[in-house]
């Protein structure tokens, strides 16, 4: 780590190859030392980064200056881009990842209330799949269907992170494959000669009859599934609507007049992305564990399962009418629908 005396040694040493009373290279000397405090930030101790801290913010109106004044080069648009860093205005992937690495920072109660419920649910669909890894499983079917829904805890934790950690897209992506999993689960479930070709080596075959839509299409259900089709707008398809989720307009004009558009790098904290994605996330993990139920209800305890599936529809029902539609009629959006949703919903359906 770089300290502040080895700051203070490094600037004596780079003075005292200028001329005294030469202001212009002394000038030049205290912007590159400058320069090099802002390239190596990373590596100053806390009390080097406060003096440089200090400095900076007393030279960066006359860094952003001199570098106006600088002939076009390599170097200029290199001493931008970290003149840019040093005023918040650079985006930085190391702090990026920071961010995403760091446990999320949960501040309003209906995110609490989401991570709360959402590990409670993920918790019970793991203590249920322990207990039917207890027991002998024969055939292609249950192999694919336990094997699927191991899959989902995987995709079930990283929706998780990065909904607490606003990465919306991708949280939806995510989302997106737990919902092709459960639907194969289903298909095995019913008709397991399917898991058969599922498993086989006839690939041709495995992507034309189980893709997502021949699957719901073999459940009975119609090949356009719209909440999943919303799922991929959202998610992996880079649609112009995903766009719109990290994309803001601000209300001021340019100095030319023309309209601003900002958009979000690293995660996108907007309210209504949060709100819509938490919903989702809890509705798709209390299907995961439906769906469990549906498949190995022989190898579970029944007096648990059914206490566990009431807590998981109470919790996620309640969040809904508590943090969503509240929310929803705040924004005077038609919410009769919604209300229907949770009224009957698929609770019944799936039980």
């Amino acid at each position: 780590m770089i300290t502040k005396e080895d700051l203070r040694k490094r600037l004596e040493q780079s003075l005292k190859t200028v001329q005294p009373g030469d202001l212009k290279a002394i000038e030049q000397k205290m912007f590159e030392h400058l320069t090099f405090m802002l390239q190596k930030y990373d590596d100053l101790t806390p009390d080097a980064q406060e003096m440089a801290d200090s400095m900076m913010e007393i030279t960066q109106k006359h860094i952003g200056e001199a570098l106006q004044k600088l002939p076009d080069s390599k170097q200029k648009w290199v001493l931008k881009r970290l003149h840019a860093g040093s005023l918040g205005k650079r985006w930085l992937v190391v702090e990026m990842m920071k961010v995403l690495e760091a446990p999320p920072e949960l501040k309003e109660d209906n995110s609490k209330e989401f991570r709360k419920i959402f590990v409670a649910r993920l918790q019970n669909i793991t203590d249920f799949l322990f207990d039917i890894y207890q027991n002998s499983l024969r055939g292609p079917a249950p192999f694919g269907q336990i094997s699927l829904l191991g899959m989902c805890v995987d995709e079930l934790l990283v929706i998780l992170h990065l909904a607490q950690h606003y990465y919306i897209n991708q949280a939806y992506s995510h989302v997106r494959t737990v919902v092709e999993h459960i639907d194969k689960i289903e298909l095995f479930r019913i008709k397991p000669k399917w898991a058969e070709v599922w498993c086989g080596d006839d690939r041709e075959r495995v992507r034309k009859e189980l893709s997502p839509s021949q699957v719901r299409k073999k459940l009975g259900n119609p090949k356009y599934d719209p909440i999943y089709g919303w799922f991929s707008s959202l998610g992996p398809h880079g649609t112009f609507q995903a766009v719109q989720t990290k994309t803001f307009r601000k209300v001021e004009l340019s100095s030319k007049g023309n309209p601003q558009i900002h958009q979000w790098f690293g995660g996108c904290p907007a309210e209504h992305n949060i709100v819509f994605l938490n919903a989702y996330a809890l509705y798709t993990v209390h299907h995961v564990l439906l769906q469990l139920v549906r498949s190995f209800a022989q190898f579970l305890n029944d007096e648990e399962v059914k206490e566990v599936l009431k807590q998981s529809r109470n919790d996620t029902k309640e969040y809904l009418e508590h943090h969503f539609l509240p929310w929803v009629k705040n924004k005077n959006l038609d919410v009769t629908h919604l209300e229907d949703f949770l009224k009957s919903g698929p609770w019944g359906r799936m039980e």
